[in-house]
């Protein structure tokens, strides 16, 4: 491992594997170490044996090394971000669920009968847009899980300029859902003088059907001595999405 001490803004240590293609890179800074791991897709083995374990087949991206850890010095906390614990969250038997179609789907009912009993018997028994409420895998509580309570995040203080001591964004898995739209799940992080803010997004996008944002915030200002954790689900269709999107022109003459 490679280690450089940066005397300013404020002081903090940086670190990177060696050799640097081992994809590594963190910081320590106030009582944390945050680091993430970024490699290429995961190779065919490991995908047939994550689809074995999982029943369903794996996103066209999926980034299997990739991570994000942050891990508090003192106590052993650890926070991760990783994509195939956010998979295994994925429904595997959507048999009596809720179905989405993609935008052409009315018109297979003008297909013959032997193109209707092709569909039948091939239509996807999983969730295929691959969303997860996965928010993130807690290591060695201290003191337990995550529990419910009345604090936020303070997002105006996040609003506040400060110099970025560390900042990371980590693809976990993509899939272009058979050309029909988005499945995208990323980790973002940044570290400050003040404290470090994690952002983690499900985003997906069925073209003609629907939105769907997953987010998992988590927030810890340093000096203090908890870690706040936020959680949103929002869902729209298609078209209110469309509908309320505004298109400006700039008038040169």
């Amino acid at each position: 491992m490679l280690y450089e001490t940066k005397p300013s803004p404020v002081p903090h240590r940086l670190y990177t594997s060696d050799p640097a293609s081992d994809g590594l890179r963190g910081i320590e800074f106030g009582g944390w170490r945050i680091e993430r791991q970024v490699k290429p897709i995961s190779d065919s083995e490991t995908i047939e044996s994550y689809e074995k374990r999982f029943g369903i087949p794996i996103p066209e991206m999926i980034f299997g090394d990739n991570y994000l850890k942050v891990y508090h010095l003192a106590t052993g906390l650890e926070l991760t971000w990783k994509a195939w614990d956010a998979l295994a969250l994925v429904q595997n038997d959507m048999s009596a669920g809720k179905w989405l179609k993609v935008a052409y789907a009315d018109e297979w009912a003008n297909y013959s009968s032997d193109a209707l009993h092709h569909a039948s018997t091939t239509v996807k028994k999983y969730d295929w847009t691959y969303s997860t409420t996965y928010a993130g895998t807690v290591v060695n509580p201290p003191c337990g899980e995550f529990e419910p309570s009345t604090d936020r995040i303070d997002y105006e203080k996040l609003k506040q300029k400060e110099p970025i001591l560390f900042f990371e964004d980590i693809v976990l898995y993509e899939d272009e859902l058979a050309d029909n739209g988005v499945s995208l799940l990323n980790v973002k992080v940044r570290v400050m003088p003040s404290g470090f803010f994690v952002l983690q997004r499900f985003l997906m996008r069925v073209d003609g059907v629907v939105f769907r944002l997953f987010d998992t915030r988590v927030y810890h200002e340093f000096g203090t001595s908890h870690v706040i954790r936020e959680c949103f689900a929002n869902e729209c269709s298609y078209n209110e999405v469309v509908r309320v999107r505004t298109i400006y022109i700039y008038i040169l003459i």
